[in-house]
């Protein structure tokens, strides 16, 4: 829709808002996100992009490696302290957690 719109006439982005009945910064942060890298607005690619972000919004962690998850976890089974935890990780080599990406593992029940 608001392709048909931007591309009916000389409509601003104000009036695209009103006419959708939502803000007019909704349709400038919706041009701005999804333009493609000719700076024209394709709805085709901003649907795709928009599915890709949600997709991984939804994916917590996903830079976390195997191998670091299973020392967390191996970890949280012997009681040891997400501070604990993180010292391993580093002293093991492994990439770098801090004790606060743990804790947010064990509110979310993540490994």
């Amino acid at each position: 829709m608001l392709y048909q719109l931007s591309q009916e006439g000389n409509l601003s982005q104000r009036q695209m808002a009103a006419w959708l009945g939502c803000h007019q910064s909704t349709i400038s942060r919706e041009l701005r996100r999804n333009q493609s890298s000719l700076g024209c607005y394709l709805p085709d690619t901003a649907q795709a992009e928009s599915e890709t972000r949600t997709k991984n919004a939804k994916q917590p962690f996903k830079n976390v490696s195997e191998s670091a998850l299973e020392l967390v976890k191996e970890g949280l089974k012997n009681y040891h302290s997400p501070e604990q935890i993180a010292g391993r990780l580093k002293k093991a080599g492994q990439e770098s957690l801090s004790h606060e990406t743990i804790y947010q593992m064990i509110y979310q029940n993540y490994p």
